[in-house]
Protein backbone atom coordinates (compact mmCIF):
# COMPACT_ATOMS: atom_id res chain seq x y z
CA UNK A 1 0.00 0.00 0.00
CA UNK A 2 2.88 2.34 0.04
CA UNK A 3 2.29 3.95 -3.67
CA UNK A 4 -1.66 4.36 -2.48
CA UNK A 5 -2.19 8.11 -2.69
CA UNK A 6 -3.63 9.37 0.85
CA UNK A 7 -7.04 10.34 0.08
CA UNK A 8 -7.32 5.83 -0.83
CA UNK A 9 -6.70 5.01 2.72
CA UNK A 10 -8.67 5.15 6.03
CA UNK A 11 -7.97 4.39 9.21
CA UNK A 12 -10.98 3.03 10.95
CA UNK A 13 -11.78 2.26 14.39
CA UNK A 14 -13.82 -0.94 13.30
CA UNK A 15 -10.46 -2.30 12.36
CA UNK A 16 -8.04 -0.94 13.97
CA UNK A 17 -4.70 -3.69 12.76
CA UNK A 18 -4.84 -1.79 9.40
CA UNK A 19 -5.46 0.93 7.25
CA UNK A 20 -8.38 0.15 4.48
CA UNK A 21 -7.89 1.17 1.04
CA UNK A 22 -10.72 2.20 -1.73
CA UNK A 23 -11.35 -0.88 -3.45
CA UNK A 24 -13.55 -1.20 -6.69
CA UNK A 25 -15.52 -4.61 -7.55
CA UNK A 26 -18.90 -6.06 -9.19
CA UNK A 27 -18.55 -8.90 -6.48
CA UNK A 28 -21.63 -8.78 -3.43
CA UNK A 29 -19.83 -8.76 -0.41
CA UNK A 30 -21.54 -8.70 3.33
CA UNK A 31 -20.02 -5.33 5.43
CA UNK A 32 -18.08 -5.92 8.09
CA UNK A 33 -19.47 -2.88 10.04
CA UNK A 34 -23.36 -3.12 9.62
CA UNK A 35 -23.09 -6.91 8.49
CA UNK A 36 -25.83 -5.32 5.21
CA UNK A 37 -25.00 -7.01 1.57
CA UNK A 38 -23.09 -4.61 -0.72
CA UNK A 39 -21.34 -4.40 -4.18
CA UNK A 40 -19.21 -2.41 -6.14
CA UNK A 41 -17.08 0.70 -3.99
CA UNK A 42 -15.74 0.07 -0.28
CA UNK A 43 -12.63 0.01 1.61
CA UNK A 44 -11.29 -3.20 2.32
CA UNK A 45 -8.21 -4.73 4.14
CA UNK A 46 -7.14 -7.60 1.61
CA UNK A 47 -4.93 -9.13 4.38
CA UNK A 48 -7.50 -9.51 6.68
CA UNK A 49 -10.95 -9.82 3.99
CA UNK A 50 -12.39 -7.05 5.84
CA UNK A 51 -14.86 -4.79 4.09
CA UNK A 52 -16.49 -1.27 4.74
CA UNK A 53 -19.50 -0.03 2.93
CA UNK A 54 -17.79 3.03 1.27
CA UNK A 55 -20.69 5.19 3.40
CA UNK A 56 -20.14 2.92 6.67
CA UNK A 57 -16.18 4.02 6.38
CA UNK A 58 -16.98 7.81 6.38
CA UNK A 59 -20.15 8.46 8.26
CA UNK A 60 -20.35 11.08 10.80
CA UNK A 61 -20.30 10.02 14.98
CA UNK A 62 -23.88 12.03 15.11
CA UNK A 63 -26.43 12.23 12.27
CA UNK A 64 -29.81 14.43 11.60
CA UNK A 65 -32.05 13.00 9.21
CA UNK A 66 -35.49 13.37 8.25
CA UNK A 67 -36.60 10.11 9.58
CA UNK A 68 -36.50 10.54 13.41
CA UNK A 69 -36.50 13.69 15.12
CA UNK A 70 -33.79 13.63 17.43
CA UNK A 71 -30.22 13.45 16.82
CA UNK A 72 -28.61 10.00 16.22
CA UNK A 73 -25.47 8.87 17.49
CA UNK A 74 -23.40 6.45 15.90
CA UNK A 75 -23.33 2.60 17.66
CA UNK A 76 -20.61 -0.06 17.37
CA UNK A 77 -22.17 -3.01 19.09
CA UNK A 78 -20.50 -6.91 18.12
CA UNK A 79 -23.07 -9.45 19.99
CA UNK A 80 -21.03 -12.60 21.04
CA UNK A 81 -23.74 -14.75 20.83
CA UNK A 82 -27.58 -14.46 18.88
CA UNK A 83 -29.15 -13.54 22.93
CA UNK A 84 -26.92 -10.37 22.42
CA UNK A 85 -28.82 -9.04 19.42
CA UNK A 86 -29.96 -5.48 19.91
CA UNK A 87 -32.83 -5.07 17.82
CA UNK A 88 -33.96 -4.41 14.64
CA UNK A 89 -33.40 -1.45 11.97
CA UNK A 90 -36.83 0.53 11.82
CA UNK A 91 -36.77 1.46 9.06
CA UNK A 92 -35.64 -1.94 7.17
CA UNK A 93 -36.66 -4.37 10.04
CA UNK A 94 -33.20 -6.32 9.39
CA UNK A 95 -31.34 -7.06 12.45
CA UNK A 96 -29.09 -4.59 13.62
CA UNK A 97 -25.53 -5.23 14.89
CA UNK A 98 -21.86 -3.71 14.19
CA UNK A 99 -22.07 -0.03 13.00
CA UNK A 100 -25.74 1.47 13.26
CA UNK A 101 -27.49 4.31 14.64
CA UNK A 102 -29.32 4.87 17.84
CA UNK A 103 -31.54 7.61 19.47
CA UNK A 104 -31.63 6.19 23.11
CA UNK A 105 -34.44 8.37 23.99
CA UNK A 106 -36.95 6.92 21.92
CA UNK A 107 -34.87 3.39 21.34
CA UNK A 108 -34.87 4.17 17.67
CA UNK A 109 -32.11 2.08 15.76
CA UNK A 110 -31.37 2.11 12.05
CA UNK A 111 -28.50 1.01 9.51
CA UNK A 112 -25.95 3.50 8.21
CA UNK A 113 -26.93 2.93 4.69
CA UNK A 114 -30.59 3.04 5.91
CA UNK A 115 -30.12 6.85 6.57
CA UNK A 116 -29.35 7.72 2.92
CA UNK A 117 -32.09 6.51 1.48
CA UNK A 118 -34.09 9.74 0.60
CA UNK A 119 -37.23 10.95 1.42
CA UNK A 120 -38.93 11.04 -1.65
CA UNK A 121 -37.95 8.87 -4.87
CA UNK A 122 -38.96 8.41 -8.61
CA UNK A 123 -40.52 5.07 -10.03
CA UNK A 124 -40.18 3.38 -13.61
CA UNK A 125 -43.68 2.11 -12.49
CA UNK A 126 -45.08 5.21 -11.11
CA UNK A 127 -43.40 8.23 -13.45
CA UNK A 128 -46.07 10.82 -12.93
CA UNK A 129 -46.12 11.54 -9.39
CA UNK A 130 -42.47 11.28 -7.00
CA UNK A 131 -43.31 8.75 -3.78
CA UNK A 132 -42.53 9.41 -0.47
CA UNK A 133 -41.21 7.33 2.49
CA UNK A 134 -43.37 6.92 4.90
CA UNK A 135 -42.87 6.35 8.81
CA UNK A 136 -44.07 3.05 10.79
CA UNK A 137 -47.90 4.67 11.35
CA UNK A 138 -48.56 6.50 8.29
CA UNK A 139 -51.42 4.56 6.63
CA UNK A 140 -50.50 2.24 3.56
CA UNK A 141 -51.92 -0.20 1.06
CA UNK A 142 -50.67 -2.76 -0.62
CA UNK A 143 -47.49 -3.40 -2.58
CA UNK A 144 -47.61 -2.89 -6.50
CA UNK A 145 -45.16 -5.17 -6.82
CA UNK A 146 -45.78 -8.15 -4.77
CA UNK A 147 -48.99 -7.76 -3.54
CA UNK A 148 -48.69 -7.69 0.56
CA UNK A 149 -49.47 -5.60 3.19
CA UNK A 150 -47.19 -2.41 3.64
CA UNK A 151 -46.31 -1.27 7.21
CA UNK A 152 -46.01 -4.95 7.78
CA UNK A 153 -42.41 -4.90 8.10
CA UNK A 154 -40.28 -2.19 6.33
CA UNK A 155 -41.36 1.98 5.41
CA UNK A 156 -42.71 1.88 2.33
CA UNK A 157 -42.82 4.61 -0.68
CA UNK A 158 -45.70 5.90 -1.42
CA UNK A 159 -47.63 8.25 -3.83
CA UNK A 160 -50.74 9.62 -1.46
CA UNK A 161 -51.85 11.53 -4.74
CA UNK A 162 -52.68 7.72 -6.30
CA UNK A 163 -52.52 5.39 -3.85
CA UNK A 164 -49.56 3.77 -4.86
CA UNK A 165 -47.35 1.92 -2.64
CA UNK A 166 -44.37 -0.02 -2.52
CA UNK A 167 -42.08 -1.83 0.18
CA UNK A 168 -39.13 -0.32 0.67
CA UNK A 169 -37.60 -4.62 0.07
CA UNK A 170 -39.67 -4.24 -3.47
CA UNK A 171 -38.01 -1.07 -4.00
CA UNK A 172 -34.23 -2.21 -3.63
CA UNK A 173 -35.03 -5.61 -6.14
CA UNK A 174 -34.63 -5.55 -10.29
CA UNK A 175 -37.04 -4.12 -11.66
CA UNK A 176 -37.87 -6.15 -15.30
CA UNK A 177 -40.27 -3.15 -16.24
CA UNK A 178 -37.24 -1.48 -18.07
CA UNK A 179 -33.64 -2.33 -18.97
CA UNK A 180 -31.79 0.42 -17.89
CA UNK A 181 -29.66 0.67 -15.12
CA UNK A 182 -30.95 3.12 -12.42
CA UNK A 183 -29.68 3.08 -8.99
CA UNK A 184 -31.45 4.90 -5.39
CA UNK A 185 -29.13 7.80 -5.87
CA UNK A 186 -28.05 9.38 -2.07
CA UNK A 187 -25.76 12.02 -0.99
CA UNK A 188 -24.11 12.41 2.20
CA UNK A 189 -24.69 16.17 3.09
CA UNK A 190 -21.78 18.35 1.27
CA UNK A 191 -20.51 20.24 4.97
CA UNK A 192 -19.77 16.48 6.33
CA UNK A 193 -17.35 15.24 3.28
CA UNK A 194 -17.60 15.49 -0.73
CA UNK A 195 -21.17 14.06 -2.03
CA UNK A 196 -20.94 10.05 -2.97
CA UNK A 197 -23.38 7.97 -4.38
CA UNK A 198 -24.61 4.97 -2.62
CA UNK A 199 -27.34 2.02 -3.52
CA UNK A 200 -25.86 2.32 -7.21
CA UNK A 201 -25.81 -1.05 -7.21
CA UNK A 202 -29.42 -1.86 -7.42
CA UNK A 203 -30.85 -2.01 -10.93
CA UNK A 204 -34.24 -1.46 -9.67
CA UNK A 205 -36.06 1.69 -11.55
CA UNK A 206 -35.96 3.86 -8.87
CA UNK A 207 -34.44 7.36 -9.38
CA UNK A 208 -34.26 10.61 -6.91
CA UNK A 209 -32.10 12.28 -9.07
CA UNK A 210 -35.11 14.03 -11.50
Amino acid sequence: MGNLQADMLLQHFAHPEHLLEVYNSNMEYECDGCYMPGIGKRYRCHGCDFDLHEYCGLCPPFLSSFMHSHQLKLINFMPQTNSDLVGFCDVCCDPVEGLFYRCNRCNFDVHPLCTQLPQTIRHVLHQQHRLRLLGPYEPAGRCVVCRGACNASSWPYRCAQCRFDIHLDCVLVQCETRRTQRGIQTYVPPSAFPQQQYFSGHANGVSSSY
